[in-house]
Parts: C-alpha cells; structure tokens; sequence
C-alpha cells in the first residue's frame, strides 16, 4: 500500500507478521515501511513522526550521489571500508601499483595518476570476494545441518542480500562498506531463508536465536552505510 510521508515522498507499506516497525530507504529513493499486522494507523504516524530527521538525512544524501554522479576517486577523499573511515592518500610510485591501509588511511601507490580509480577500484573488489567468503564460510557454521548454498555477489537496488530458490546467498558489494559484524548479521539473515521463505514470526525466531541483537546490528548498518 502506497502513503505519503511527511509531505516528503511516498512509501510502500507492507503489513506482516513481525513485534516491530523498520523503515529503510533505498539508494534509487524508494521507502519500505514494514508494520505489524495489527498496527493502528496512529502508531504507524508514530513511528514515522519518530524517523523524520533520519528520514530526511536519508533522502538527502541519495538525491546528492546518483550513479551517474558518483565522485570521481580523489586524494583526501573518505573511503569507508568495513565499518571505518579512512582518508585516501595518492602518492607517486615508479615501481608497482599498490593498495595498502595504513591506521586511518589507505595509500595508493601508483605510477600512473589516470589509473588510481581502477586500482582502487579492484582492490575493492578483490578485498569483496576475499572478505564475503571468508565471512560466508564461517557464518554457515550456525547451520551445519543444510546443504552449503553458493554465494554469489551482484548489485542489488533495494536491498543487502537476497536468498534465492535455487539456493544461492547473493550479496551487494556495498556491504564492504559495513563491518564484518553486519556482514555477518546480513548473511546469517538471508541462511535463515533456507528456513522460511517470508519474513513471518518463525523466520523472526530463529534469526534472534543466532543473533539476539540483530535489531540494533541494522540499524547501525543502514545508519552508517546509507547515513554518511
């Protein structure tokens, strides 16, 4: 069901089985408000009321960093990699290309200035797969009693991971953003699928039971992902 939502935009609010509300907005500037099924329309205006000043910081940042206006990789630039913020120093090299982090910063060592965004750009994705198998190998120990499913990474819109029929884990490369802590939380969520297909109250269960503190794991990764 469509709301308008403090005069700021519309939402998609979707009723189920759950104890609590979410809301999540999503990089193309799309809300998902989720309810409990018996939620009154007073404590849905609730909540919403309650989420304005992040709601607004949300929207605000998405509208500024469209794809096709993502800032190009600069020196002193803030790069944030599994959960910390790093400033990205360039420096000369006449030797070979180099990516390495360094306290709070990571140094680019290159021989050619054009090339600093592909390597850059590749290490991150080579830290990805290396940092997500590692994370899905260890994160598959809390279900020792279903058959190992592939983890693949794509893009996603909308959304962190995504459990698929065919028993594949996908993840959005975004997460190398988050820490190791919600990358864990994001794939143990999405294991829990294998379980139960829709977010009902079993689902809900049995996420708590392998992460009792996954409500506040979340929303430290929306905030701090989507929020800087």
């Amino acid at each position: 069901m469509k709301i308008d939502i403090l005069n700021i935009a519309s939402a998609t609010l979707e009723k189920e089985v759950r104890k609590s509300f979410s809301m999540r907005v999503f990089p193309d500037q799309t809300i998902l408000i989720k309810a409990p099924v018996e939620a009154t329309d007073i404590e849905i205006d609730r909540f919403i009321q309650k989420k304005r000043k992040w709601l607004v910081k949300q929207i605000n940042f998405f509208s500024k960093f469209k794809e096709e206006n993502l800032p190009k990789i600069t020196a002193g630039m803030d790069i944030l990699y599994l959960g910390k913020h790093y400033q990205l120093i360039v420096k000369s090299s006449s030797e070979k290309n180099a990516v390495q982090i360094e306290k709070n910063t990571i140094l680019l060592s290159i021989s050619d200035k054009n090339s600093s965004e592909k390597i850059l750009n590749d290490w991150l994705q080579t830290q990805t797969q290396k940092i997500f198998s590692e994370r899905f190998r260890s994160c598959l120990k809390h279900f020792p009693d279903i058959p190992a499913p592939k983890l693949k990474i794509r893009k996603l819109n909308k959304r962190w991971g995504s459990y698929l029929k065919n028993h594949v884990v996908m993840l959005n490369p975004l997460l190398i953003r988050a820490s190791k802590k919600a990358i864990d939380y994001v794939i143990i969520h999405e294991l829990c699928h294998s379980f139960y297909r829709k977010h009902n109250e079993q689902f809900y269960n049995l996420l708590t039971a392998h992460i009792p503190n996954w409500k506040k794991i979340q929303e430290d990764l929306e905030e701090t992902v989507w929020g800087k």
